[in-house]
């Protein structure tokens, strides 16, 4: 049996075996479903730009239209979760015409 990974960014913990997110100070985040899915992708794509089509590709089992603001939903709540300003996000940006950079790098273990 695998082990499912840990990650670690800014001082974050994501434990996805726990499917656990902790804060710096140790705190745990509760996340949805679909912000766990999206935490994962951004785990393992870290520094990277992630289009709209290819994230909601690797989204276990989500279907979002193209058009659909769900995944835009889940970003603005996930950046509420993690970002110190949401308004100006650090962590996750969003690139015009291109989709999504989670700008901090990510260790595993």
């Amino acid at each position: 049996m695998h082990s499912r990974p840990v990650f670690h960014f800014d001082g974050w913990t994501f434990d996805t075996g726990r499917r656990a997110l902790l804060r710096p100070d140790g705190e745990e985040v509760t996340l949805t479903s679909g912000e766990f899915d999206l935490m994962t992708v951004f785990c393992l794509y870290p520094q990277q730009t992630v289009s709209r089509l290819s994230e909601l590709a690797m989204i276990d089992g989500r279907i979002f239209r193209t058009n659909d603001r769900a995944l835009d939903v889940q970003i603005s709540r996930l950046r509420a979760k993690i970002e110190k300003n949401p308004r100006l996000p650090a962590i996750i940006k969003t690139v015009r015409h291109g989709g999504y950079f989670f700008s901090c790098p990510v260790s595993k273990s």
